[in-house]
This record gives C-alpha cells, sequence and structure tokens, in this order.
C-alpha cells in the first residue's frame, strides 16, 4: 500500500523509515537496519533517503522528531532528485512505512510524537503472516498477534478519527475501493493510474536504475505496517 500511496503528486517516502522507534533523533543511529537502509553509503539501489553523514548529524541535532523531518526532507535525496507534478517542485509530504511502528510497546509512542497526522494500519490474516515469518525463519505466536490488533483498537479510541485499520483481504479483492478510502483518509485524491505505479514512475524517472526495479513490482498488498502521512511542513507543528 505504501508505493501506491507514493504515486500522489508532493508526497514520497522511502521502503521503510524507522525512525520512530528511537526515543530521540539523537539516537537514530542505533536503529537497526533502517538507519543502515538510508544511508548512501549502504543502499543506492532501494527507495531510500540516500543520507549522507552531514545529512545524519543535522537530523541527530534536530530537537525533536518534527523538526528532524525538516531537516531530512530539506536534505535528502528523494525529496529533490524527483520528476513529480509541475506545481510540485519539492514534495512537502512524506510517508513513513515502518511495520514495527504497530507493535504494543510502540504504537502509543509513535502516534504521541506524531500530533494530528493520519496513520493506516493494513491488517494481514494471522495465517498468512505466520507463513510470512516462517519463510524468514521467524515465529510469530498467536497471542503477540491478538495482543497487537487488541492494541490497535485501543489506541483507535485514544487518537480518534487519527487510525484507519485495512484488511488485507479486502485490499486484495478490492484495490480501488480500499485505495480511494486510504487517500481520502490521508487527505489524498486516487486515481486508477497509481495501480500501474505511474506517478512513481514518473518521478524516479531521473534514476534509471531505481525506474528499472519499480518497473518490476507487482501491485500487491503489504503487511500489517502502519503508515503515517506526515503533513505539510511537519517541522512546525506542535513547536510551539
Amino acid at each position: 500500500m505504501g508505493y501506491l500511496l507514493y504515486n500522489a503528486p508532493c508526497v514520497i517516502g522511502a521502503f521503510e523509515t524507522g525512525f520512530l522507534l528511537a526515543k530521540e533523533p539523537k539516537d537514530i543511529h542505533n536503529v537497526h537496519p533502517w538507519f543502515e537502509w538510508n544511508c548512501a553509503e549502504t543502499n543506492t539501489l532501494d527507495l531510500n533517503y540516500r543520507l549522507t553523514p552531514d545529512d545524519r548529524d543535522m537530523m541527530k541535532k534536530a530537537p525533536n522528531f518534527l523538526s528532524m523531518y525538516g531537516i531530512l526532507r530539506n536534505r535528502s535525496y528523494i525529496f529533490n532528485e524527483l520528476v513529480d507534478e509541475p506545481h510540485c517542485i519539492k514534495p512537502h509530504q512524506m510517508i513513513d512505512k515502518t511495520p514495527q511502528y504497530v507493535y504494543p510497546q510502540n504504537f502509543r509512542r509513535v502516534l504521541t510524537t506524531t500530533p494530528g497526522v493520519p496513520v493506516i494500519v493494513m491488517q494481514k490474516g494471522f495465517d498468512k503472516l505466520a507463513a510470512s515469518w516462517a519463510k524468514r525463519n521467524q515465529t510469530m505466536a498467536r497471542e503477540t498477534y491478538d495482543a497487537t490488533y487488541n492494541n490497535v483498537r485501543k489506541m483507535e479510541t485514544a487518537f480518534p478519527n487519527r487510525i484507519l485499520v485495512v484488511q488485507e483481504e479486502e485490499f486484495m479483492t478490492q484495490p480501488s475501493v480500499v485505495m480511494q478510502g486510504a487517500f481520502a483518509h490521508v487527505g489524498l485524491e486516487w486515481k486508477e493510474e497509481y495501480l500501474e505505479m505511474k506517478g512513481l514512475l514518473r518521478k524516479v524517472s531521473n534514476d534509471p536504475a531505481l525506474t528499472k526495479r519499480i518497473e518490476k513490482w507487482q501491485f500487491g498488498a503489504g503487511k500489517h505496517s502502519p503508515y503515517l502521512l506526515l503533513p505539510k511542513e511537519p517541522w512546525k507543528v506542535g513547536s510551539g
């Protein structure tokens, strides 16, 4: 679902971000493997932020995460090298996709850290998710699965109107219907052409290697990842 959202004008994000798993911006270098995934020295093939050492040093000095995202937007490769719509010289909104944000030990803190930001949670059925984990030699316990989504329901009450839960089965059978609702939830307009990644392919057309990679992507559902659409100029939100 994250890549479908990236098709919208003036919106972009990385394969996964993960920085909100740190307690403060100064600690983002301890968030593995997300930190490495988004470093210019270690990953130049995927859709990621390709942060230089100077970029990372500036981000770690930010007083809070919203300010850190502002620095990320100003400096990151994917915000400065895209071919977007004529009215959008540079994306002003970003999506932070990270599966572990939804874990009970993280979710409330992530929501509190990003006040007012809409969130989408993709819920995969237990059997399918357990099979996916098994392919990576990991085990998903039923108790962990139930605890995760019971907590999501609690967070829906604690943070009203912020969280949209999408069932993967419905997403796979009715993608256009589901995506219309998802786009509306985050304030974007859905277009059928996004199922073919046309918007995202246009954005990365200056990067032949990334274009070739995205052309091979097949439309499919994600895992239980939450997607946070950060607002325009997020570094100014709640900065008092």
